[in-house]
């Protein structure tokens, strides 16, 4: 049975979280070691469960959603990522908008419909 109509099942949001923690551990891992890595990452929507539910075909937020985005998980998931840029370059391809203590750190670009300032 596939996903929901207009969302991802708690399963496959799960799924997700986990790959893109074992990909920047993967980074970490070769970098501290000295093993062999491309050096990127490509994170794709990592933090989709944090949807708009006002602006969403999806519908409110399940109980699950709604425990993760009541939490600091998305600033402390944009604070770890810039902490590692020393180890190579990482690509988020997400649909929040980041916090604004990081977004002073790092170089962002926003791509979408209506052009929004920087």
């Amino acid at each position: 049975m596939g996903p929901p109509s207009g969302g991802l099942c708690f399963v496959e949001r799960k799924a997700r979280r986990a790959g893109c923690a074992f990909k920047v551990a993967l980074l970490m891992f070769c970098r501290e070691r000295g093993l062999p890595h491309p050096g990127f990452l490509m994170l794709d929507t990592p933090l989709l469960t944090y949807r708009e539910p006002l602006h969403s075909a999806a519908g409110p937020l399940s109980a699950d959603e709604q425990a993760i985005k009541s939490t600091f998980l998305k600033d402390y998931f944009f604070a770890h990522l810039s902490s590692l840029g020393a180890l190579g370059q990482i690509i988020v391809v997400e649909n929040v908008d980041l916090p604004s203590r990081i977004a002073e750190m790092i170089a962002a670009a926003m791509f979408g419909k209506v052009p929004r300032p920087r």
